[in-house]
């Protein structure tokens, strides 16, 4: 365990980034991975007031692509995690918690004001947990309507494109979009030129958003280097001798090879051509959907993942087994954590 906060120090000082070292938050991230590895045992006073200040709030998932197809074409998205809240928490579908009513093929524009009046039916504040387009989605119906803000608690995207993917100008995407969503928007809204003319528009409304608004981003990329292997031998639990007894079983039961879906296990196989499209154009660290460099948004807060596909933390994986709910719980507890000091009574 030494050796992976001493690599993944290295790493964190190493990269270049746009934000201070203060932003990345892998090392709280893993922090919480290292009582669990050690078989340290839990405080369950601190789990149990952690619940209850979730208790709170109201947690709104938003899908991305695809994410309203279901079973049709693949798993739902976010099916652990809501099966955990309801089964483990006894959290009440609907009232404290929800997918996002949003059309997975629609235009960010149109997502923006269906979220729009979706949390403003919430009575208590939400906290978002949003997967690819459903951050571009949410973004925008913050920054396009301000006065929502004042709802949310905080948030957490998985994998988002903020600066776009390159996909949404190869593979004849915008064709393809238009056969089955009536309209090229949805994949135009991805593409790096319309992110980018997005930030550039709006950096100030999103400074302004972020300092209000606790934000962490979850980046992933596939990577095969030994900090990668050793990250994942902690964060992953695909193998019987990976599963973990933190002194929660009862909370966070262990995954098992035996839950993959053979549909998401095709779907997330397939995408590879994706990967191997990106690394060809100079993205060679990328998720096979979108590329690490774009998953951050300004200054927000950040964690860093190697090792994992865009579908891992949302359904069936064929190239691991993330264990999903210790990843989101452990976000949702590094995201309560944050208190920026100006704002702090905002929250109370």
């Amino acid at each position: 365990m030494k050796k992976i906060f001493f690599g993944l120090l290295l790493m964190s000082l190493s990269q270049s980034s746009l934000c201070s070292y203060d932003k990345n938050l892998t090392l709280n991230f893993l922090d919480k991975l290292h009582d669990t590895v050690n078989r340290h045992p839990k405080d369950m006073a601190t789990f149990e007031r952690f619940v209850d200040e979730l208790r709170r709030y109201k947690i709104v998932f938003v899908p991305g692509w695809f994410g309203g197809l279901g079973k049709l074409v693949f798993e739902r998205n976010f099916r652990e995690q809501t099966h955990w809240l309801k089964s483990k928490l006894h959290f009440i579908p609907g009232e404290d918690y929800a997918i996002a009513p949003i059309n997975t093929f629609s235009s960010t524009k149109k997502n923006a004001l269906t979220l729009k009046k979706f949390i403003e039916a919430s009575n208590r504040q939400v906290i978002i947990i949003t997967h690819s387009k459903g951050g571009i989605d949410t973004i925008e119906a913050l920054v396009a309507y301000p006065e929502l803000q004042k709802k949310v608690r905080g948030i957490i995207t998985f994998q988002t494109p903020f600066k776009g993917t390159p996909i949404a100008d190869r593979f004849n995407a915008r064709l393809f979009t238009k056969i089955i969503a009536g309209s090229s928007l949805p994949i135009i809204n991805v593409s790096p030129e319309e992110r980018t003319e997005f930030i550039d528009n709006n950096k100030e409304a999103l400074r302004a958003l972020l300092e209000k608004i606790p934000m962490i981003n979850l980046v992933g990329w596939l990577e095969d280097t030994p900090l990668a292997n050793q990250i994942a031998e902690y964060t992953f639990c695909g193998n019987d001798k990976d599963k973990i007894d933190d002194g929660l079983s009862a909370i966070f039961p262990p995954q098992s090879i035996a839950r993959r879906q053979l549909n998401g296990r095709f779907f997330s196989g397939i995408i590879k051509t994706i990967a191997l499209m990106l690394a060809s154009h100079g993205y060679a660290l990328n998720d096979f959907i979108i590329p690490k460099e774009s998953q951050r948004l300004l200054n927000a807060h950040y964690v860093e993942l190697p090792g994992i596909d865009h579908f891992s933390l949302i359904m069936t994986s064929y190239h691991n087994h993330v264990d999903k709910i210790r990843t989101t719980i452990y976000l949702l507890q590094i995201l309560l954590e944050i208190r920026d000091q100006s704002n702090e009574n905002q929250w109370k």
